[in-house]
């Protein structure tokens, strides 16, 4: 599963909705500064 979201603020979250039987997904966004707390969050 692949997903691409513009900003993740919390949209990174609806990756886990959207493909919620796939065991791998992958997100690639083009936002600058992802925290690494955020980041933390996402994995």
């Amino acid at each position: 599963m692949l997903a691409t979201k513009i900003t993740c603020r919390d949209r990174w979250r609806q990756v886990i909705n959207e493909a919620d039987r796939i065991p791998v997904k992958h997100l690639l966004t083009l936002q600058e500064g992802v925290s690494e707390a955020q980041f933390r969050e996402m994995t």
